[in-house]
């Protein structure tokens, strides 16, 4: 991912890691930050358009092996994307919302109400997501409001920037600092 919008991909798969092929594609003008999927059905990549003012997501349309730009309604970058399957994914923003994909198209399902930029989502089902953000604080969402899992001391200027788990038992968040939170 780079700012100009080019994914790199690897194609070679008969070769060792280190002798792949990579192939540069490009999905659109903007700045892209993240991608995410489960297959390639439901490949996401997303980040900013070219003047940093608004979200853009693409998906992966694996038949014409392009990325096709979604309608989404977020006013500032998407920072992060999680996938759980072809039919439910959620992406956080810049401006505190959260999005759902319902195999579809992209919602709005949380509006400023998580409290802080969203920088990190990782979601395991609808009423299961945890996301993260300024603050160092992890939060999870049910399905209708936020609840805050953990905060910690980050300094003043200190947040944290992505959460990744195997399950709710098991995730870890990174940040600033050197700021490493987890449940294992």
């Amino acid at each position: 991912m780079t700012q100009s919008g080019t994914i790199l991909r690897q194609t070679d798969p008969d070769h060792p890691p280190l002798n792949r092929r990579w192939d540069l594609t490009a999905a659109g003008a903007g700045q892209l930050w993240t991608i995410a999927g489960v297959d390639e059905s439901s490949l996401f990549a997303a980040g900013a358009n070219p003047m940093g003012n608004a979200g853009v997501i693409f998906k992966l349309n694996r038949a014409t092996d392009t990325w096709v730009k979604q309608t989404i309604a977020a006013g500032a970058t998407v920072n992060d994307v999680s996938v759980v399957s072809g039919s439910l994914a959620y992406a956080g923003t810049e401006d505190k919302d959260l999005f759902l994909w319902n195999g579809s198209s992209w919602t709005k399902v949380s509006s400023n109400t998580f409290g802080d930029a969203i920088y990190g989502v990782k979601a395991f089902s609808a009423g299961q997501v945890y996301a993260v953000g300024d603050r160092a604080t992890i939060r999870t969402w049910d399905g209708g409001s936020w609840t805050t899992v953990a905060a910690f001391d980050a300094g003043l200027n200190g947040y944290l920037a992505r959460i990744r788990g195997l399950d709710v038992c098991e995730m870890w968040a990174v940040g600033t600092s050197g700021l490493v939170a987890g449940n294992p």
